[in-house]
């Protein structure tokens, strides 16, 4: 099993902690710049390192307990720097339960990692998770609808809401395939599983973040690519939005992280009959 490092979480405490690492020589400039720009924020801490950085950040100190529409254009700012500080779409065997692949104004693609999975597949969003998450996505709107989130949250089902908030998982199927090679051939075979995923929606119309149906096909399952699939944001119109988003993700990695259990999640899969192909030579 691999190593399990959160890329980033948000607690219950209204820190969002980011793994910054530095895998590409070509944006470590860049790098350095949004985390000395994040550095300017009030209630930040960052712990730099040759390798990597550790950044703590205080998200109502940093951005103000309460925001308007001339607040969205400072929220944005901070999600600049924050995506820039970020490697993009990080590859390889470590296990970082999910990642800020890319931030746009148009919303999160974010990548879902073994951990994770492992988490919601056992656990769902326990009741006290779901809030927490909900209460994270209120947080860019002010402290009145964060108090209004609390005061009107509701659990029913495999779903927990308040007022514009939601968030819910969904056990469905996922097409998957894994490839090992030998010194002249490459073998792909391919399979189907039942995980579950969440989708977050926050204020706006239909403002929501999930896993379409794209998104569940084709998951290559290798053991030097941790990466399972992506997250990906549907009618978000705003940095608040998109900042809501984060943090209702960041409240849910928080507890993934720490989930003990070690299930195989393969252990269900139904595989089809192996192809071979001939292994390319360079």
């Amino acid at each position: 099993m691999s190593e399990v490092t959160p890329q980033f979480t948000y607690s219950p405490e209204g820190v969002l902690s980011v793994h910054v690492t530095y895998e590409n020589p070509e944006i470590y400039d860049s790098q350095q710049a949004a985390l000395h720009a994040l550095g300017e924020y009030k209630g930040t801490e960052i712990k730099d390192g040759p390798e990597q950085a550790n950044v703590s950040i205080e998200i109502p100190m940093a951005l103000g307990s309460r925001f308007n529409n001339r607040g969205d254009e400072k929220v944005l700012d901070f999600l600049t720097n924050l995506t820039r500080s970020l490697p993009y779409h990080p590859e390889g065997s470590r296990d970082r339960v999910a990642t800020l692949d890319m931030v746009t104004a148009a919303g999160t693609f974010a990548g879902i990692f073994p951990q994770f999975q492992r988490w919601i597949n056992a656990d769902g969003i326990p009741e006290e998770v779901a809030r927490e998450s909900i209460v994270a996505m209120a947080t860019p709107f002010g402290k009145a609808m964060t108090n209004k989130a609390v005061k009107d949250f509701k659990v029913h089902g495999g779903s927990a809401s308040s007022w514009t908030f939601g968030i819910t998982t969904h056990p469905d199927r996922f097409d998957i395939r894994k490839q090992e090679e030998t010194a002249d051939t490459v073998v792909e075979t391919e399979g189907k599983v039942q995980w579950s995923w969440a989708y977050l929606t926050t204020l706006g119309s239909c403002a929501c973040w999930g896993v379409n149906g794209d998104d569940r096909e084709n998951i290559l399952v290798n053991t030097d690519r941790a990466r399972l699939y992506q997250m990906s944001p549907h009618n978000v119109d705003f940095a608040r939005q998109i900042l809501s988003h984060i943090l209702g993700l960041g409240a849910l990695t928080y507890r993934a992280a720490g989930y003990s259990g070690q299930e195989d999640l393969l252990a269900s899969a139904e595989w089809g009959e192996p192809r071979v192909y001939p292994k390319r030579q360079d």
